[in-house]
């Protein structure tokens, strides 16, 4: 499908948690995440050719999940969980406080989770922004995600005379803001698609 005098040539930026997260509330076997995918990329190419689909995940995820991505046409990109220094200190400062305060009697919790920070999102716009403007031939930018941090991702794509898809799982949780960044289609709807994994 043209795109002014161009083929259209769609770049799809996939967060790939969430969406897993939204899609929890079905029953597991309902489910499958190869149909989900393959309705997706079906109606991708409804309005043209994907020139690239990035996923992006944690780091674990992607050890797992790495080959099952491939299979499935994506580029996977692995974002590092890191620790939250700031937020360890203040809970390390706290339980000086508390040991001090309560001395041997203080109990702690060996099984205490280290305060970390999810990349996925900061790799995933970084990746966006680096690439968007420089690939001249990409037409449409898909943003598989409803999550109000990847406005900028729509905005910038927009400045740079993209049209902007949206892929959502779920209609309760994303964000109206994202959503409106959507453009309009061929058949004067906005391109949206809900990630349907529900087994016929």
């Amino acid at each position: 499908m043209p795109y002014g005098d161009r083929p259209v040539k769609i770049a799809v930026f996939i967060d790939n948690d969430n969406i897993e997260i939204n899609m929890k509330s079905e029953p597991l076997e309902k489910l499958s995440m190869d149909i989900g995918w393959e309705r997706f990329k079906i109606w991708l190419s409804s309005y043209g050719d994907m020139a690239f689909i990035f996923v992006f995940a944690p780091e674990d995820k992607i050890r797992t999940d790495g080959k099952y991505f491939y299979k499935q046409g994506f580029i996977p990109v692995s974002c590092p969980i890191i620790i939250n220094e700031e937020e360890r200190r203040k809970r390390d400062s706290e339980d000086m406080e508390l040991l001090l305060k309560e001395g041997k009697d203080r109990e702690f919790d060996p099984l205490q989770l280290v305060p970390t920070i999810n990349t996925t999102d900061e790799i995933m716009i970084k990746t966006a922004q680096e690439l968007i403007p420089i690939i001249s031939r990409i037409t449409h930018v898909c943003i598989a995600s409803g999550d109000e941090d990847f406005l900028p991702i729509a905005k910038m794509a927009k400045k740079n005379g993209k049209k902007i898809m949206i892929m959502i799982s779920d209609y309760k949780s994303p964000s109206k803001e994202l959503l409106l960044q959507a453009s309009i289609g061929p058949n004067g709807k906005k391109m949206i698609h809900l990630f349907d994994p529900i087994k016929e």
